[in-house]
Order: C-alpha cells, then structure tokens, then sequence
C-alpha cells in the first residue's frame, strides 16, 4: 500500500529533478536521459498497478519537463494513490 511518506518522497524527487532541468541539458550533457530521472522518482511508488505506472510515468516526465503546466495534475494522480493520505 502507498503511504503519504511514499507521496512525499516521490514529489520530492521530480521537483529536485524539476529544478535542475532545463530544455538544453542533453545538449550540454548527451548522456542525460529523462527516462533515468523518472525511473527515480517513481521509485518510492513501487507498488502501483502496471496501468497506473505507466500513466505516472507519463504525468512525472511532463512535471519534469514542465513544472508549472503539469504539477497539479501530477499532485492530484499521486494523491489518487494513497487516498489515506488525505486523512493525515
């Protein structure tokens, strides 16, 4: 089961990511894959459903990409995963 510290922990992750993105990075590092940093960051959510992984996959990778287009609907799919963490 999901656990608000695995939200956490996984929103943490894509925004230091987030942060330290920018559009010319494989320009500036050719080995920098985004695949690599999703990989990380969906890891502390390692017990969701392949359907919902690959969704995740795709809303984290957007967030990276562009943090301010795709945060909310980031925040609310994770929320969406730990629905007892809206309790807390």
């Amino acid at each position: 089961m999901i656990t608000r510290e695995d939200v956490n922990d996984a929103l943490q992750r894509v925004g230091m990511v987030a942060m330290m993105y920018y559009p010319e990075l494989q320009v500036d590092d050719p080995d920098y894959r985004l695949d690599t940093d999703v990989t990380w960051c969906i890891e502390p959510l390692a017990e969701i459903s392949d359907e919902a992984r690959a969704s995740m996959v795709n809303l984290i990778g957007l967030a990276i990409v562009d943090p301010t287009a795709h945060r909310g609907a980031l925040f609310a799919a994770v929320m969406d995963l730990a629905p007892e963490a809206d309790a807390h």
